[in-house]
């Protein structure tokens, strides 16, 4: 008979962060990242995904997996992540609901860097 290891309980991360100035405006990142079985030292990660906060009359896209878990005093952890966002127009074309217009013309755009941390685990 095999006896496996229970697993360890499966958690999520609040987690922000905030992007680079780029053509003078920066955005905010927050949200849940996806549920993992993990402990503070198994070298798990999560994903982390959605859309920046709407500036300067556009949002942008990212996906990014978290760094390894950083143990804290009491016993649980956190997260760090960096990354680059999808790329956008830099002056959005005029929406009269909101969304994604694509232009049919060649227009210049941008991306941003961006960094943050999670919370500790949700779920525990």
């Amino acid at each position: 008979m095999n006896v496996r290891e229970p697993l360890p309980v499966p958690h999520a991360h609040f987690y922000q962060g905030v992007t680079e100035e780029q053509e003078g405006h920066t955005h905010a990142l927050l949200g849940f990242s996806k549920p993992l079985n993990g402990t503070s030292f198994d070298r798990h990660y999560h994903y982390v995904e959605g859309v920046t906060t709407f500036d300067n009359n556009h949002y942008h896209r990212f996906y990014v997996k978290t760094g390894p878990p950083i143990p804290m005093l009491d016993g649980t952890h956190y997260h760090l992540f960096e990354g680059k966002s999808y790329r956008n127009y830099t002056e959005a074309e005029p929406t009269q609901f909101g969304g994604v217009v694509y232009s049919p013309q060649q227009k210049k755009v941008h991306q941003h860097l961006f960094s943050g941390r999670t919370s500790g685990p949700i779920g525990y």
